[in-house]
């Protein structure tokens, strides 16, 4: 008679998916470090939030390359961090393109942020999203370890002096977005809603 068991090899699959899974949504290394009492070093900020300086963050681009993300002089910089699985993620990418495509003459340059997947899966959602904005790969946890996200998408609105002026966590509007990255342009306090 056989064995009305899953094979082992579907469970562990089942389960290393799940981990992935987790760690892409929840930040499954800031929990394990949580979990296990290991503080990060006293000079890495684990959150960065309104106020503080975008630290010196170094990604991928999809071509293979190290790029440093930083505000050009007199720009306004919308991060945005995503993963292409995300359905929040890809809900709001449109909105993105389309706030891409309204700032074209004003100074707003937006970069968005994979977490650590193939430069061929981002590659893909790029070419599928029709995306002109540059969108590079996280592949060293900078995403987690500096700024803090732990939930997709989270974005960061930087003024042109590098100073963070709001992190949005979730995903907003067209609305939102041009509400949001004006005031930082006119220099008034962001309320995003």
């Amino acid at each position: 008679m056989r064995s009305r068991r899953p094979p082992i090899l579907l469970i562990i699959f089942l389960i290393a998916f799940a981990l992935i899974a987790y760690h892409h949504r929840y930040g499954l290394v800031a929990r394990v470090r949580a979990l296990m009492n290991i503080k990060p070093p006293a000079n890495v900020r684990t959150v960065l939030e309104a106020g503080q300086r975008l630290p010196l963050v170094q990604l991928t681009s999809l071509g293979g390359q190290r790029l440093s993300v930083t505000p050009q002089p007199g720009h306004v910089l919308y991060l945005n961090v995503f993963t292409t699985w995300c359905p929040e993620c890809q809900k709001e990418t449109p909105a993105l393109e389309e706030l891409r495509n309204a700032t074209k003459a004003m100074p707003i340059d937006i970069v968005g942020i994979d977490q650590d997947e193939e430069i061929a899966t981002v590659s893909q959602f790029v070419q599928n999203y029709g995306l002109t904005y540059p969108v590079l790969i996280d592949d060293g946890d900078v995403t987690h370890s500096l700024m803090g996200v732990s939930y997709i998408p989270t974005s960061f609105i930087v003024d042109s002096r590098g100073t963070v002026r709001a992190r949005i966590i979730g995903a907003i509007t067209l609305a939102q977005m041009e509400r949001a990255v004006n005031m930082v342009l006119h220099g008034t306090k962001i309320a995003v809603q």
